[in-house]
């Protein structure tokens, strides 16, 4: 969990490149492992993200925009692949200690 470790992000409007910087920080977190801190990013930066294109800033321009977001998605993709790891390890794991319960009731079975 990510304890004091809360990133502060300003509620008004933000600018693509802070939104950029949001999903920077999403993706540190996910490759420290920081699944807490990843979870409370994660929903901040979609509702910035709405707002952002729900009033489209025409001050940016079409190839900064088109580069900002193939940029996210590109980290939204890195993030994907360190979940789908991580969920795996954790599949792994489970599939151990069910392997372990199993095999120590058929010896306690045996010892009876």
């Amino acid at each position: 969990m990510s304890g004091g470790n809360v990133i502060q992000f300003p509620k008004e409007r933000m600018a693509l490149g802070d939104l950029v910087s949001m999903s920077r920080r999403l993706l540190e977190a996910a490759e420290a492992g920081d699944w807490g801190l990843a979870g409370e990013i994660q929903p901040l930066r979609r509702e910035r993200l709405e707002a952002f294109f729900a009033e489209r800033d025409d001050s940016v321009s079409n190839e900064t925009l088109a580069e900002g977001i193939r940029t996210m998605l590109a980290m939204d993709a890195r993030v994907a692949d360190l979940i789908n790891s991580r969920r795996q390890a954790i599949l792994d794991e489970a599939g151990k200690l069910r392997l372990a319960s199993n095999a120590m009731r058929t010896y306690a079975g045996h010892q009876g």
